[in-house]
């Protein structure tokens, strides 16, 4: 029997344990809480779209750290065009995601705190639909771990997603189904019933002399007529009786040819196509003879888009944001360009298609940098790429998308970059010092056997043209101009990008007089300019070496800097105007060009030049009618001075810090221009591993300052320079840390 303490205590047990039972259910139900799931869970699409699968993570009762799984879906139906990991929560991947023909994978961690929310992005998959039928997105394996230190796993499921594609029925060529409704009657009147297993009206040799109906065909690589494919090997495939004796097969440009190439009884073959569109020819024998000829169409396109050339117009501008509608140029032969695929500022990529203006407006742009890539696919999914980076700077009024900045506030403004900026390498040319006596003393020998007014002119002639060879050449500057191709005025500001294997090494902003300069390691290289309402190259000017103004052009091509450079080299870049450019044109009525006296020098050797030459040939007409041994020499003397002018050329040296004692090379060292009077800070270079640095100013009175790296990785400042006035604002002389 049970007494009221058994019952009791029996009562207190029994709660007890559904009370533990159910705690313990609590607990742990937020350990299976998390799901990987696929966005949109369900869509409509037609053949040939471009649509995005989107993976997402679902974890709201229990923070998780590590996630990866396999992404699969059918290859015959839909194909991965690019995968995008933009606004992802992973920010460490164990694996990078990657993907084949039928499956994507990842696999990435969330550091701690790690990741609590219903909606964590884990990874964009951009699809085409590339036939019709029911596409399962899913998931053929999955984990997600919780941030517990333990790597427990919370995947309490995979959600899925149900793609189905639309396409219009393929309708045979009118031709044909003629052929195979003849057949089908011929059959029906030869009263052969049996014979209707051959699927296409066939009916053998002894049933009234009927040759083969059209065969039907398909082929597994190139399943749709009417899409584009990169694969040039068709695989066709058609069905054969056993009444057949032998086929014809051949691929031509006339969707009505006949096939010219006969096998024997071959159900398949595999063809290799020309790029563009092209057309299979099949025929079947039987002993009544050839029958009715199929054909299908295939449509191959192997080769990239052309190179994307893309322009930049600011359309409006209000309290700095702006609107900028970028306008392509790009071609496809002979598929056509399908779709763009477009990504500002490292934001996940859009799908855009062309409405036949080439405009792409974006309505909504901060000022600042901006990187803009752009991915053009042709419709077999080829693919051609662009990237390009520019500055929209706070207060520019509507239609212009640069305005002019003093270039202290530009360098403030400007991110501390870690390795020295660089000039490529310079060559100049060195004036000739000779030329003047050479003449001075010309002149005295000539007058003493001048024999009259004549020879007193030719005496003078040449005496001037030789004084011209002292102004003939002008020595260049140790940096690089950008400037407009049409006006040849400097431009400002230009944002200038020098690159190496894809990788940028280094940014500049032009100055006032358009300068800008690097300072590089040898190497291959590649310069980019960029202004608002200007396009780089220039068309303009491509395929010149100078013009009237500026010599060494560039025009993007590759850069090789080598050793013996001496990391110095010049090149002056024009940019052609596309449109008008109110900062430039302030800057013109204000008078802040010094286009004028850039102008003079260079009419001044414009003039010498021709004073120079004309003495030249009068030297050497008058060596051609009185070849005395006095002409010899003077024509010797003027070729010298030419040759020395033209070929003998000099580097400027390259600036570094070192110590004066030992006179060795301070690598890494700080240097920094101070503005005389104020202290204001204008630049801040890093020195290489050699100590080498190029630092260039605004011209005006400066002094420096060199900041040592010490052993434990700080700076300590070991010198400073005296104010100094730079002319020309560039630093051309070593800087020694132990001089005071």
């Amino acid at each position: 029997m049970w007494s009221f303490k058994n019952i009791t205590a029996y009562k207190y047990k029994k709660y007890f344990l559904l009370l533990s039972v159910s705690v313990a259910f609590l607990v742990s139900l937020p350990v299976l809480a998390a799901t990987l799931f696929i966005s949109p869970s369900s869509s409509t699409q037609t053949v040939g779209d471009i649509f995005s699968a989107r993976v997402y993570v679902s974890s709201e009762d229990q923070a998780m750290n590590a996630v990866s799984g396999v992404f699969v879906f059918p290859n015959n139906l839909v194909r991965v065009i690019s995968i995008s990991q933009t606004g992802a929560i992973i920010p460490f991947w164990i694996k990078n995601p990657t993907f084949s023909n039928s499956y994507v994978t990842f696999e990435g961690i969330v550091p701690n705190p790690g990741f609590t929310g219903s909606n964590g992005k884990i990874l964009t998959i951009n699809l085409k639909a590339a036939a019709a039928g029911v596409a399962q997105l899913n998931f053929s394996s999955a984990e997600i771990l919780a941030n517990d230190g333990l790597g427990t796993s919370i995947l309490g499921g995979t959600v899925g997603s149900t793609i189905t594609i639309y396409e219009e029925e393929y309708v045979p060529p009118d031709d044909n189904q003629d052929d195979d409704d003849q057949g089908d009657d011929d059959q029906d009147d030869g009263g052969q019933d049996g014979d209707d297993q051959s699927g296409d009206g066939d009916t053998s040799s002894g049933s009234g002399g009927v040759v083969p109906s059209a065969p039907v065909l398909l082929s597994p690589t190139h399943s749709d007529q009417n899409a584009w494919y990169r694969n040039k090997i068709v695989m066709m495939k058609w069905s054969v009786t056993t009444d057949i004796e032998a086929v014809r097969v051949s691929a031509s440009q006339d969707p009505l040819g006949e096939p010219d190439k006969e096998y024997s009884v071959i159900d398949e073959k595999e063809i290799s196509i020309d790029d563009g569109i092209r057309y299979i020819h099949v025929q079947l024998k039987n002993s009544a003879g050839w029958g009715v000829v199929s054909h299908y169409r295939v449509q191959i396109d192997t080769q990239a888009p052309s190179r994307i050339k893309m322009k930049r117009i600011v359309t409006d501008g209000k309290l700095g944001t702006f609107s900028t509608d970028f306008v392509f140029d790009v071609q496809d032969i002979p598929s056509g360009i399908d779709y763009f695929e477009i990504a500002i500022d490292g934001e996940e990529p859009v799908i855009w298609r062309d409405d036949g203006s080439h405009v792409f407006h974006v309505s909504k742009m901060r000022a600042g940098k901006h990187v803009f890539v752009v991915k053009a696919y042709d419709r077999a999914g080829n693919e051609v790429s662009l990237r390009e980076v520019f500055v929209l700077t706070p207060f520019d009024p509507i239609g212009v998308g640069e305005i002019m900045i003093e270039n202290k506030d530009r360098v403030d403004e400007k991110p501390e970059i870690p390795l020295p900026e660089v000039v490529t390498p310079e060559i100049v040319s060195v004036v000739s010092y000779a030329g003047f006596g050479v003449g001075l003393g010309q002149v005295l020998v000539l007058a003493s056997n001048a024999a009259g007014f004549t020879d007193l002119w030719f005496l003078l002639l040449r005496f001037i043209s030789f004084v011209s060879s002292f102004f003939r050449r002008r020595r260049g500057e140790p940096w690089g101009v950008v400037y407009d191709s049409v006006t040849k005025r400097p431009l400002d500001p230009a944002y200038v990008v020098i690159s190496s294997a894809g990788e940028q090494k280094g940014v500049a902003i032009t100055d006032l007089d358009g300068r800008y300069g690097f300072l590089v390691a040898p190497g291959q290289y590649v310069i980019e300019a960029n202004k608002t309402h200007y396009v780089f190259p220039s068309e303009r000017l491509r395929g010149r070496k100078m013009d009237e103004f500026y010599d060494n052009l560039y025009f993007g091509e590759p850069i090789e800097v080598t050793d013996s450079d001496k990391g110095l080299i010049r090149y002056n870049i024009p940019l052609d105007p596309v449109d008008f450019d109110w900062n430039e044109f302030a800057k013109k009525e204000q008078g802040l060009f010094r286009l004028r006296s850039r102008r003079k020098k260079h009419v001044v050797s414009f003039i010498s030049n021709i004073i120079f030459f004309a003495g030249f040939v009068l030297s050497t007409y008058i060596l051609w009618y009185q070849p005395t041994t006095l002409n010899f020499v003077i024509f010797g003397i003027y070729a010298g001075i030419l040759i020395f002018q033209t070929f003998w050329k000099v580097s400027h040296p390259i600036t570094q810090v070192m110590r004066s004692i030992a006179k060795e090379v301070v690598p890494f060292a700080v240097v920094k221009a101070y503005l005389a009077g104020n202290d204001a800070l204008v630049k801040t270079v890093v020195a290489d591993d050699l100590g080498q640095f190029y630092l260039l100013t605004p011209p005006g009175e400066y002094y420096f300052t060199v900041e040592v790296k010490q052993p434990d990785g700080s700076y300590s400042k070991k010198y400073q320079t005296k104010a100094t006035k730079l002319r020309e604002g560039v630093v051309l002389k070593n800087l020694y840390v132990n001089k005071g």
